[in-house]
């Protein structure tokens, strides 16, 4: 079957490079020799043209003007007038932006996934810079941290540059072509590439990623405070960040990074389930029906299907929404989005962390015996009281989980929620710092960040 998709030549190419590869595998990624992963990636990229062309033709809808990957930034592609954003907005904001391999994906195409660096002109000689780890929405289905901008915070941004703090957003595996798997294996080794400071970056393979980092921003007596870490995350980000919470927090084998204080925007901590109980449901400002919703996650899923089966299943670490945003909408209406990101790919193990399967209520239910509470930071969050996507209600499940069964982390004050009265989903991208939830919620975080 695989022969519809792959030539000969292109297969004992692909077997010739793991042949290559095979030695190095029981060593960590950043000492995999760079010009054999090259290789791999030009190799897999051909094939993924061919093979996945008609997944990603699938995801493609309604229809493909609602999909370009320029329909929430200011200009002609644009398909909803809120997104005013041009690409240069990190740029306009005082930012630099530079961008580093953390890890490579654990199937056959060894995808680089990429963390995202912004450093704000109030970096300056002689600063101690504070990190913050941002973790990008989407549904765990499309963006990545650098085309992100029109779903990224505006008080956020500002919030760090006042504090001379620098940005780290690492992209994630995303689905229907990931599963939960995927996507907590690539936190884990986010998070390892953080503590062990690793660089796989040519000239710097070996050595620190700050290394590399500081000669980056060439900014004499400039220094990381890595030791000071914030959390943020939006949406199904604040999802990845709980995960990253725990498996940092682990007895055994969490990475114990000293989180000081994280800020969950309206996150997604149960498994993506939306309603769907009138015959016609919203999208893109048009009605679609159920009949029409249902084939189209059919034909998706059974061409996703198809490909793992094969082998040839690609990963996809960055979409920039609406491109390839549908999926998110579709499976979650359909409530096939839980088994598909709950499946188990061939050759796939869960065993490094057990609750990679479970969401982030289930996860904080059932690991509570791992946890080393005190590596858990202090915790705010906020979430519009009308949200459709992520329903309030969850979020209150979640914040009763933490305080029942990690006291002594989220004792008091040390846990808060901000219910934003008249406010659903994503509400926050232009919000001013004035808005009195925005005023607590950053005042909280540079309390226990920076002690300010």
């Amino acid at each position: 079957m695989a022969d519809k998709y792959v030539t000969v030549e292109q297969k004992e190419e692909m077997d010739s490079l793991k042949k290559q590869l095979q030695p190095f595998l029981e060593k960590p990624k950043c000492y995999w020799p760079l010009n054999t992963m090259k290789n791999i990636h030009r190799a897999t990229r051909e094939i993924k043209e061919t093979c996945a062309a008609a997944l990603y033709n699938l995801m493609e809808w309604p229809v493909p003007r609602f999909c370009h990957k320029d329909g929430f930034y200011k200009g002609d592609h644009n398909v909803d007038p809120k997104f005013t954003r041009s690409k240069d907005w990190f740029t306009d904001q005082n930012f630099k932006k530079y961008s580093t391999t953390y890890t490579y994906s654990n199937v056959w195409d060894r995808l680089p996934l990429n963390v995202t660096i912004y450093v704000p002109d109030t970096v300056q000689e002689g600063t101690k810079a504070p990190i913050m780890w941002f973790f990008h929405g989407g549904g765990f289905v499309s963006h990545r941290a650098n085309d992100h901008i029109p779903w990224y915070s505006a008080t956020s941004i500002n919030n760090a540059r006042a504090n001379r703090a620098i940005i780290i957003a690492p992209d994630y595996p995303l689905g229907p072509e990931a599963n939960y798997v995927d996507i907590v294996e690539s936190i884990q080794d986010f998070l390892w590439f953080y503590k062990n400071n690793t660089c796989f970056e040519p000239g710097y393979q070996g050595m620190k990623w700050t290394h590399w980092l500081l000669d980056q921003i060439s900014v004499k007596g400039v220094t990381l405070d890595t030791e000071r870490v914030f959390v943020e995350g939006e949406s199904a980000g604040g999802n990845a960040a709980v995960v990253a919470l725990f498996l940092n927090a682990d007895k055994v084998t969490g990475t114990k990074i000293p989180i000081c204080a994280a800020l969950l925007r309206y996150p997604m901590l149960a498994h993506y389930k939306r309603s769907f109980d009138k015959p016609t449901i919203g999208y893109m400002n048009e009605e679609r029906t159920k009949e029409e919703v249902f084939e189209q996650v059919r034909l998706i899923l059974n061409e996703r299907d198809k490909l793992q089966a094969m082998g040839y299943l690609p990963t996809r670490g960055n979409s920039s929404a609406p491109e390839n945003m549908a999926p998110a909408f579709l499976m979650s209406v359909t409530h096939s989005w839980q088994p598909s990101f709950q499946r188990v790919k061939p050759g796939q193990s869960i065993v490094s962390d057990p609750f990679a399967n479970k969401d982030c209520i289930e996860r904080a239910m059932e690991s509570v015996g791992r946890i080393d509470a005190s590596f858990l930071p202090a915790m705010f969050i906020y979430h519009g009281d009308i949200d459709s996507n992520c329903p309030l209600d969850e979020t209150k499940q979640f914040m009763k989980v933490l305080r029942e069964n990690y006291p002594t982390a989220y004792a008091g004050d040390r846990l808060v929620l901000e219910i934003v009265v008249g406010e659903g989903h994503g509400f926050d991208y232009e919000k001013s710092e004035e808005e009195v939830y925005m005023m607590e919620a950053y005042g909280f975080v540079d309390k226990h960040w920076l002690g300010v």
